[in-house]
Parts: C-alpha cells; structure tokens; sequence
C-alpha cells in the first residue's frame, strides 16, 4: 500500500527486505489515488498552533538519509496495480467495494501499508494475514505522533518501533515484531533515521516466521496500551525540547572530547548461575590497575591451568586507539585478593582493532577438538575461529592447517559468542552494518569445523538492551541463559541476562530475567559489560571515565577534520 513507485529511501529498503525472502513475491501494489491535499498556508499552520512544527519538521527531512527518495519502480514492474481513492470518514479512511473486490483478486496473504492514512472497515481482512503497518513509537509509551520526537522531548533513554497487525483501534493493532534503539538525544533527524532505517527488515522477519511456523504467528491479542495520545508539538512543547536537544548536544559533545573509558577486570567469587537470583557485584576482586593511565584491560574470558586462573582480555590504549588480545595469569587466586597477578602479555596483534576474546572448548569431534579462542576482529571482514594453547599462550597460525577455522565470512561480526545447545553448534553476534549494539545474528552448525548455516529469522532481535553478547552462554537447571550488553542510556551500561525460550533454526525467543549493573560505590561504577563464566568463578569488568589527553587530542583533530 503505497502513494506511488517512488518512496522513502527506509520504505525501499523494507520492500527490498521483504522481496529477499525466500518464498515471499510480490503480487498486487495498491496505490492511493487521491488528488494530493494543497498544502497548508503559512497562516493556516499559525491558526492551528503548528507552524513551528511543520518549520522544523522540514528543515529536519531535508537531511534526512531515511526520508531520501528512491525510485521503485522496478521493483513494481509487471505486478498488477490497484489504484483507490478512499472514502473519509473523520480522521479514518476507508475503501469502497470495487477496490476492495480488485485487491482480493489478486489474493495476496498479507497488505503491508507504507501509504494512505489510518485504514479502517472491511479493508483490514481482505488479506487472510492483516495489513501490516509500523509506528514508529512504541505504543506502550506513546501513542499518536510525530514519530520518534516525545522520547527526546521526555529524555527517555530508548526510542521504540512496533509493527503490527491493524485494528480498528489508533495504534492498538497486535504486536507482530517490536525494534528499541537508543535514543540520540541531541538530534530529532538521526533520532527518527536510526528508527526508520533499523527497523525495516521486521516485516521480513515477521514473514520468515509465518512461513517457518505458520499464520499462527499473526494471531495474537491487540495492544490494549492506554499510554497517552500525543499530536505535533506546539511552540512551547517545542521550545523545551530544542533547549533540552541543545543542552545533550553540549553535554555529550564535552563528555566525548574530555573523557575516556577506564575498564578493568576482576573476579566474582561465586557461579555465573548464581547472578540469576543475586545481581550485587559489590564483592568483586579486581586486578591492580595497570600503571599505563591510558591503557586499560576489558571482555575478559579464562580457563584454569592447574590452580591459575588464566584470563584472555581486551588490552586498549587510548594513545594507539588500537585494541590487541592479550593474556593474565592470576595465580591461585581462590581466596586470597593479594594472590600474584601477571602483568598483560600480548597474545597476538591484528591489523584491526581486536577485542572480546571468548574461549571454548571442543570435545567429541576429532581433530578440532581442544581450546579455541574466537576474538572479535571485526575489522577483518570474518569470524575466524584460533587453536589457543593456554601453556605457551599461542593462538593458532592462519598459515597452519589445522590452526584457525574461519566460521562467518564477508561480514563485520561484533561480540561473537559460541555456545554447544540441543545437539549444534550456535554463534550469536551484533552486525556492524545493521547496528553494532541493536541488530542480532546468529549462525548453527552440526559440527565446529561447519558448514554453518545463517538462522532463517534474520535479524532475531533489533533491541539496543537485547542483542548485543556480554559473556559466556551458560545453562543452569536444563535452561539457556545469554549475557546482554544493555547499550542505554551509554553503550556498556550494564548486562542483562536473556533466558532463552526458544533456539532452533527456525525460530528464536527471549526473555530478560536479571540485570547486573555496576557497583555505584565501587571503584568502577560507571559501566560493566562482560561476565564470563571459568568454573566455580565469574569475570567481570568494569569503567570508570576520566580526563584523558589522548582522547582529548584525537576527538578534537577528528572535529576540526569534519
């Protein structure tokens, strides 16, 4: 359901995503052939309170990159087209008879609106599946419009998408996907474009769903959400939010030039598992702070050697903006916070920044099995998978046979995190391009050495506090659980652990059960994004940001270059 073969630039790419899907075609475009309304005069918007608006609502589209038009219509070429003219009927519109008659002839399963206004009548079942149709809000929060303006006009932290299954009802329709991003408190146009564009493969997800598992996937109870129904801002609603926009733009401009991350590691003395029912990490251990101010450690994973506990971490430094995988041995450390710590030893050096250095074991399948290290290398364009030898502190050589396994490639994977569940192999990772901390992928295989195969409800999650690995994968009483990086209100925020409802290749679901935050009196309590499970004991990390030169030097030649 359109307004003509050229759209918006995040439309486009919703009815490319859609047409991507294996078994889906596209088979009639209904088109609003209404004459366009004459716009609206300077002194009519003045008379109704929304000159304001509709001033900066225009200034705002003219950069959008969402809003860009595209022309489609090769992508409608040699598909019958159904022109309507609706009929008003106050604030809704509706279909006469004969276009309703002409739409079902073509029989399609589902109507996804991306035109016309709010539809209403016999319209609404003339595909067995529903019109589709997004709102750019979530409906629990805010109902009503303009998209994606009321979280920075309220502060709130996440900027929300439903699509759903229309109703007679104003944005209580049944909730088919949901996408949450953080909200950029600074910018109404990139706030409203991370939306727009993040959120257009979930008709495509929603249609891999229906054709794995059936209409059923539709059938759900509307949103009975009785949030309040909010209209265009006027001058004094608008005032405010400038002022409030303005004030973020200077507090995260200064908080981005002026201070740095200071991650560090430490151990937990109790089971991953046991974080379920109590989430205080005010007992943590952690390592003496490296006597670099600005090199830090961060992501840390391990294995015991003997009564050591041998930790493999990010190791940062600000002056360099370069990160390399690096190793510390923590020697029998059960009990005893005074217990030797290694100073960091580099374990291997990429082209590219590399962090987030996951370790696992492989056991049962012949030559591959032993220790694997699978560090995040993103900037290589693939997931590769390094023998890890914890004695000799070697990761496995790609000039080796044998060595280095590559799982995912032509592709920039953030966080990959490997865990063995029901019989596969499952790599779970963020997607550079999508959204480094809002879209999740995920990738099986029968055996480690592969073939992997990528899961068919591509993305599984688009949610800023939902997707993004935090750590080791663990099961507790028969149940998968999955650590979370929670990117809101500041990427590393905190970690929230999923439980995993469902995991085959056919279908995903989770559900948030607990969340970890840092410790506000300790010495790091300005974020924690890893927990790592090596035993009876868990790693974490932790940030403290502070006045850093380097940073300092690098944002400013970075600003002045733009």
């Amino acid at each position: 359901m359109v307004s003509g073969t050229s759209l918006p630039r995040w439309q486009a790419e919703v009815v490319d995503a859609l047409l991507a899907v294996e078994g889906a075609r596209l088979v009639v475009v209904v088109r609003d052939a209404a004459p366009a309304a004459p716009r609206p005069s300077a002194g009519e918007l003045w008379s109704q309170g929304r000159l304001a608006w509709t001033l900066f609502n225009r200034a705002a589209a003219r950069r959008s990159v969402a809003l860009r038009t595209v022309d489609c219509s090769d992508r409608f070429a040699g598909v019958p087209q159904v022109d309507v003219v609706v009929r008003a009927e106050g604030h809704w519109q509706e279909f006469p008879d004969d276009a309703l008659g002409d739409v079902a002839a073509q029989r399609p399963d589902m109507l996804l609106r991306l035109g016309f206004g709010m539809v209403r009548g016999a319209v609404l079942d003339v595909a067995p599946l529903g019109i589709w149709s997004f709102h750019h809000d979530d409906e629990r929060v805010v109902r009503g419009g303009p998209p994606c303006f009321w979280e920075l006009a309220h502060g709130d932290p996440v900027s929300g998408v439903l699509l759903q299954r229309l109703t007679d009802r104003l944005d209580g329709g049944a909730p088919l996907a949901r996408a949450a991003f953080a909200t950029v408190p600074q910018s109404y146009r990139r706030n409203r474009d991370q939306s727009y564009l993040g959120a257009a493969g979930l008709p495509a997800q929603v249609a891999r769903r229906v054709l794995a598992d059936g209409p059923q996937v539709v059938e759900v109870a509307p949103s009975t959400s009785t949030a309040p129904l909010y209209r265009p801002p006027g001058w004094v609603a608008l005032a405010k939010a400038l002022v409030r926009m303005g004030a973020a733009n200077v507090g995260r401009q200064a908080d981005g030039i002026f201070r740095g991350d200071r991650w560090n590691v430490g151990v937990l003395d109790r089971p991953i598992a046991s974080l379920l029912d109590d989430p205080d990490v005010s007992s943590v251990r952690w390592l003496p702070r490296l006597p670099e101010k600005e090199r830090y450690v961060a992501d840390p994973a391990g294995v015991m050697v003997g009564d050591d506990l041998l930790m493999l971490v990010e190791d940062y430094d600000h002056a360099g903006n370069h990160g390399v995988v690096s190793a510390i041995r923590w020697s029998a450390p059960a009990g005893s916070g005074a217990a030797p710590v290694s100073a960091p030893t580099e374990v291997v050096r990429f082209e590219h920044h590399a962090s987030y250095p996951a370790v696992v074991e492989v056991a049962g399948e012949g030559e591959a099995d032993g220790l694997w290290c699978l560090p995040e290398n993103a900037g290589s364009g693939e997931v590769r998978a390094y023998r890890f030898d914890p004695t000799s502190l070697q990761l496995g050589r790609p000039d080796r046979p044998g060595d280095t396994l590559v799982l995912v490639a032509g592709l920039g994977v953030l966080d990959p995190t490997l865990v063995r569940w029901d019989g596969r192999w499952w790599l779970f990772g963020t997607d550079r391009d999508r959204g480094s901390n809002t879209s999740l992928r995920a990738w099986y295989a029968e055996r480690f050495e592969g073939p992997w195969h990528p899961h068919a409800c591509d993305p599984l999650v688009v949610d800023v506090n939902g997707a993004r690995g935090a750590g080791t994968p663990f099961v507790h009483e028969g149940v998968l659980y999955r650590p979370v990086q929670r990117c809101s209100p500041r990427y590393g925020s905190a970690v929230g652990i999923f439980r995993v409802d469902r995991l085959d290749p056919d279908g995903y679901a989770q559900t948030e059960v607990a969340v970890i935050s840092p410790d506000p009196d300790g010495p790091f309590p300005d974020g924690l994004h890893t927990i790592s499970a090596v035993g009876g004991v868990t790693l974490v990390d932790g940030n403290v940001r502070r006045l850093s030169l380097p940073v300092v030097k690098r944002e400013l030649r970075a600003r002045f270059r733009r």
